[in-house]
């Protein structure tokens, strides 16, 4: 009996050794690939470098005009000299630039520039002509100088300039990195342009058209004829 039963756990000890020789080994856990790291490693220092130009651009630019530029492009080249620091290394490399509602219309730039003056649209139902700059000022008023005043979108996570010059890390929505001190919602266009009076819609016109209603034009009535004087008797 004892001999029958070792005989019995042999069998199963080589089954078990055999089917573990013909399952396939699970495969090793991905890890990111050493040059790409690198690279992404080098091209993020690169970036933050050009950030730090342009913000030193835009503190000479304020001295100068007391105000900041419509768009980084005005920078160049009195207080940037270098047009490439427009160029986050990412988009040497890509060819991709910002997206057109918000790129720079004078110059190629990778960089979004939060302080231009596009206007808010549908965006701010209320208020559709104020502007991004606008709408980041008042930004300003519940959140400070952390507000961002360039951003770079092509990295992950993204790089954003505050306003004290600053560079920070965060997901696309940056608001979210301030949940603790105001609610998203309170940062947005809607929100923080709620109470302006929209704009007026224009009157319907009389042939039910929209439009400016003008004075309805009236058909003038035909002049009025005189009756003719009785004829005079011949004497």
């Amino acid at each position: 009996m004892p001999l029958r039963l070792a005989s019995w756990l042999g069998i199963l000890l080589a089954g078990s050794l055999a089917a573990a020789e013909l399952a396939p080994a699970a495969p090793p856990p991905k890890s990111p690939t050493p040059g790409k790291t690198s690279r992404a490693a080098a091209e993020k220092q690169e970036c933050i470098r050009h950030l730090k130009a342009i913000y030193a651009a835009i503190q000479a630019y304020q001295a100068d005009h007391h105000d900041l530029p419509n768009w980084l492009s005005d920078l160049v080249p009195r207080y940037l000299e270098d047009v490439n620091m427009l160029l986050c290394p990412v988009c040497r490399r890509t060819g991709r630039t910002e997206s057109p509602s918000l790129a720079d219309p004078k110059l190629p730039s990778s960089y979004l520039f939060e302080f231009c003056p596009v206007p808010l649209g549908a965006a701010a139902t209320n208020a559709p002509t104020r502007t991004r700059r606008e709408w980041k000022r008042r930004q300003m008023s519940l959140l400070g100088s952390d507000v961002p005043l360039v951003r770079c979108r092509h990295h992950k996570p993204m790089l954003n300039l505050a306003f004290d010059g600053r560079i920070y890390e965060s997901a696309s929505v940056w608001e979210l990195l301030f949940t603790n001190r105001v609610n998203v919602a309170e940062l947005t266009p809607a929100r923080l342009f709620a109470r302006e009076a929209p704009p007026a819609r224009p009157a319907p016109r009389a042939d039910g058209k929209a439009g400016a209603a003008g004075p309805r034009k009236t058909k003038a009535d035909p002049p009025r004829s005189e009756p003719a004087p009785p004829p005079r008797e011949k004497k």
